[in-house]
């Protein structure tokens, strides 16, 4: 059945239609958002729309504070639960290695899914087919058995009760409730004026090599359906070859001096 994805962020909208491809960030008229379908698109309703601009220049890493919050930023209008629990994560890409934590409390649901996932090793070896620079970056599609069947795999969404700032990490979805599956995307920006009111919530951010994620090229538009289907002949096709997911890992947290 074609099914067709939609989001909101800051500056762009994201929407995408196949036979349940997977998951997309989209923007709205002045924002952008994650959407969970064929390839993305950036717009309100179909296409694109301005992308966000950055709330911290490029090169920045994501900023930690010293709150209950481990560097997320509560929205003002909730009350958010303190964090206590964090999973590190490392990231190893063809462009070089990021570090990334995770926060159960943030979102257990979203958490819970990604964690599994990453332990099954669904992640490894597996094209960031969409880069939008001001936005996001898009990965989270693995067309090999067992792991194909994942996509039909959706959970019940958690509220977003943190700001989707640079570097923070959300679950792209359709414009149906509880329809996250696979697809995860980093923020480049501020996404929180156009993705909060879709519920695009936060479960986690990156905590070094940022800068990495500045390197990944853009593969222009992606069928997803098509990546779904038979991916590792489908990536042949495509002029410019996206960056790859090598590895994603849970490691053990540094020890405390």
């Amino acid at each position: 059945m074609l099914k067709c994805v939609l989001a909101v962020g800051l500056g762009l909208t994201l929407v995408g239609c196949s036979a349940r491809a997977g998951d997309e960030p989209v923007p709205p008229p002045a924002t952008q958002t994650p959407v969970a379908s064929a390839s993305p698109s950036r717009s309100p309703a179909a296409s694109e729309t301005a992308s966000p601009s950055p709330s911290t220049s490029p090169s920045q890493e994501p900023s930690a504070t010293a709150s209950p919050y481990h560097g997320l930023v509560p929205f003002p209008d909730v009350k958010a639960p303190e964090i206590t629990e964090v999973v590190p994560l490392k990231m190893t890409t063809d462009a070089g290695e990021m570090l990334l934590e995770v926060y159960p409390q943030a979102a257990p649901n979203s958490a819970r899914r990604f964690l599994g996932l990453v332990k099954a090793g669904f992640y490894n070896d597996t094209p960031l087919f969409r880069v939008e620079p001001g936005f996001v970056v898009q990965f989270g599609i693995n067309w090999r058995k067992p792991f194909q069947k994942e996509q039909e795999t959706n959970f019940k969404e958690d509220p977003s009760l943190f700001a989707l700032e640079r570097g923070t990490l959300c679950f792209a979805k359709t414009n149906m409730p509880d329809s996250a599956s696979t697809q995860v995307f980093i923020n480049y920006a501020d996404n929180s004026g156009g993705l909060r009111p879709l519920n695009f919530t936060v479960f986690g951010r990156v905590t070094k090599g940022m800068e990495v994620s500045e390197e990944f090229r853009s593969p222009g538009p992606v069928r997803q359906d098509l990546l779904w289907q038979d991916g590792g002949n489908y990536l042949k096709t495509l002029q410019v070859q996206p960056h790859k997911i090598l590895k994603l890992e849970v490691v053990k947290p540094p020890e405390k001096k």
